[in-house]
């Protein structure tokens, strides 16, 4: 319950964001890095490469560009030595600011959700990153900048003792024309992360497993490997953060600069007014799908949900002012 209310607030803060940038005309640019990975090796040793590597791409005058202070500094020091005759130091022309990738290339800020599905080939940790481009953008403007924050992702790993090859994985780089179809791929993703997914993926071959579809397979399965697997997630996972913001783009989205904690999040209460009530058979014909149902409702309400139950021949109860009305499944409907 409180993973499914921190993923559903996270979703929500990055659909606005992302809203915001299509209505004032920015570009939505979409950036997905990763490293290679074996069997064996540790979630923990991988999060952390991971992370270093990011942090190496946009923190630091290569990000943000020269501190007024420190081009201030430098500058005074021109005027002094030429002030001088240059005596003690060669002549050398007035200096320049020197800029940062953000400011190069216009990024007014990202975001970055990271995801660890785990394999036949052990845990295939990546991120996944919206660029936010001032105004238009074009599609090379938006793979010049990808292809430097990968090289630069590249040496950071390198220097860690891992990889990333490019074509192979490493860098996948798109420009999103409909932010509001990114932001849902995006939260979708989280959301399912968080709320005991079912959908598996195949990437050349292999099947990949969210860790909630994990423990999902373990309470049926009571799979010893299962066990360990998601024993690791949580002690690696434990205190990181799965999505994190540039710093004042939510600001500039009209949220609150400082996104709540997963503690906040999760102390909430939601209420307790129950609109639709699902019974145990109809819940467990739903499971692998409940994300459809979910989307039918935060698009036409109550009545949605409902019209989609009834599609599939579903009971469900529903609760109006005190009141329960059953609506029944056709005894030949699926499932």
């Amino acid at each position: 319950m409180c993973a499914a209310k921190v993923a559903a607030e996270r979703a929500d803060d990055l659909g606005s964001v992302l809203g915001w940038a299509v209505e004032q005309g920015h570009t939505v640019g979409f950036l997905t890095l990763t490293l290679r990975h074996w069997t064996g090796q540790r979630l923990a040793d991988l999060w952390d490469a991971l992370s270093a590597a990011w942090t190496s791409i946009v923190q630091g005058e290569a990000w943000s560009g020269e501190a007024d202070h420190a081009y201030r500094k430098r500058f005074d020091k021109w005027e002094t030595d030429r002030a001088n005759g240059w005596k003690g130091s060669r002549p050398r022309p007035r200096p320049v600011r020197r800029q940062g990738l953000a400011e190069t290339y216009g990024i007014l800020g990202w975001v970055r959700a990271v995801e660890a599905p785990h394999g036949p080939n052990g845990w295939h940790p990546h991120v996944h990153v919206p660029l936010i481009f001032q105004g238009p953008a074009s599609d090379a403007w938006v793979e010049l900048v990808g292809e430097e924050m990968f090289r630069r992702w590249r040496r950071t790993l390198a220097r860690l003792g891992y990889e990333a090859v490019r074509d192979h994985g490493g860098l996948h780089i798109q420009v999103s024309h409909d932010a509001d179809e990114l932001a849902g791929y995006l939260a979708k993703h989280l959301a399912l992360e968080a709320t005991h997914g079912h959908v598996k993926t195949a990437r050349n071959g292999s099947e990949l497993r969210a860790p909630f579809q994990i423990l999902g397979d373990l309470t049926k399965h009571g799979d010893a490997a299962d066990l360990s697997v998601w024993r690791e997630w949580e002690q690696a996972s434990k205190g990181r953060r799965q999505l994190t913001w540039s710093k004042g783009i939510r600001g500039l989205a009209g949220l609150i600069d400082q996104d709540r904690s997963d503690e906040e999040i999760a102390e909430d209460d939601l209420g307790t007014d129950d609109l639709l009530i699902l019974d145990r058979e109809t819940w467990q014909a739903i499971a692998s799908v409940q994300i459809d149902l979910l989307e039918a409702t935060a698009k036409r309400g109550v009545a949605g949900a409902i019209v989609w139950l009834v599609q599939l021949g579903l009971t469900y109860v529903i609760t109006s002012a005190g009141r329960a009305t059953l609506g029944r499944r056709p005894a030949d409907a699926w499932p």
